[in-house]
């Protein structure tokens, strides 16, 4: 009989000839199994982490999108952009406190004739009072301030 011998040509059930086995680290399925369509959030999530450069004055710095786009809103508000100011506060009463919440009845209306920085204290006055009852951790009472030292 052929093949007692156990050599390395045998053929048959389990061992294809040799010319038709995968190489060494070689994978049936190179390519993979397809991924599917991906979802708005992961594509959005990996947007905002691609980096940009900025030039500011001589230097450049590389940033992501997000927090490129969180520079900008900021910059806005504290240039007194009174849409940046309650769309960054709002962010902050998302992110470190009562977000969830629905705002109360007392929110100040914006009036358009009305100097917007009466109307942002009132707010931040508003979302201060929030904070300090939902997360008394992030505020320092009056006496556990240092008194500043005389000159």
């Amino acid at each position: 009989m052929t093949g007692d011998e156990g050599g390395d040509d045998d053929v048959g059930y389990g061992k294809p000839p040799r010319h038709t086995r995968f190489a060494p680290g070689q994978s049936g399925n190179p390519g993979g199994r397809p991924q599917g369509p991906r979802s708005l959030a992961h594509d959005l999530r990996e947007e905002m982490e691609e980096a940009v450069t900025l030039t500011e004055g001589e230097s450049e710095r590389t940033l992501s999108k997000q927090r490129s786009i969180l520079r900008s809103l900021t910059a806005r508000a504290a240039g007194g952009d009174a849409r940046a100011t309650a769309m960054v506060l709002d962010l902050v009463q998302r992110l470190f406190g009562a977000g969830a919440e629905p705002e109360p009845e007392g929110e100040p209306d914006f009036e358009e004739d009305e100097d917007p920085r009466v109307y942002l204290a009132a707010r931040i006055e508003q979302i201060s009072q929030r904070l300090r009852a939902d997360r008394p951790d992030l505020f320092m009472d009056e006496d556990e301030l240092e008194p500043e030292p005389e000159a």
